[in-house]
């Protein structure tokens, strides 16, 4: 995978991650005029997984099925899963790198990750998450 990603070849982004749990494309949104911004939009019984190259920033997001839906980066979720603060760290790395940790880190907790946002399980979840981005964003602006 470039670093640059070529619109043509946005489904070997994710196709390991479709076969292996079923995973839908549900939305799909490319914007020429933007310089190849793009989002797809994949889903599950209770996870959203949203791949965005916005100005060539390739990321995930990740939201529950639940409407209207709540995205957060996937790095706050390693964060969270792992009990780290780590998320500026995936903001360094290329495109590449990034995407490559990520895919695999979601390969390996789907299933944690799927359980997070269960709807029992969402309203904690959701609350642990604004608590662990505000004080990544806290912790980064005072480090300056």
């Amino acid at each position: 995978m470039e670093d640059i990603v070529d619109y043509k070849k946005r489904d070997l982004l994710y196709k390991d991650l479709v076969q292996k749990f079923d995973l839908k494309k549900v939305n799909e949104k490319y914007y020429d005029e933007y310089f190849g911004d793009f989002f797809i939009t994949l889903s599950s019984e209770t996870i959203l997984i949203e791949y965005i190259n916005e100005r060539s920033y390739l990321t995930i997001k990740i939201a529950g099925s639940i409407e209207p839906p709540k995205w957060v980066e996937l790095s706050y979720i390693i964060d969270l899963i792992n009990d780290t603060q780590t998320a500026i760290v995936y903001q360094r790395l290329t495109n590449k790198n990034r995407i490559e940790k990520f895919n695999l880190f979601l390969s390996e907790n789907f299933e944690i990750i799927a359980n997070l946002f269960k709807e029992d399980n969402y309203q904690n979840t959701s609350e642990r998450l604004e608590k662990l981005v505000k004080e990544n964003f806290y912790g980064n602006f005072n480090q300056k």
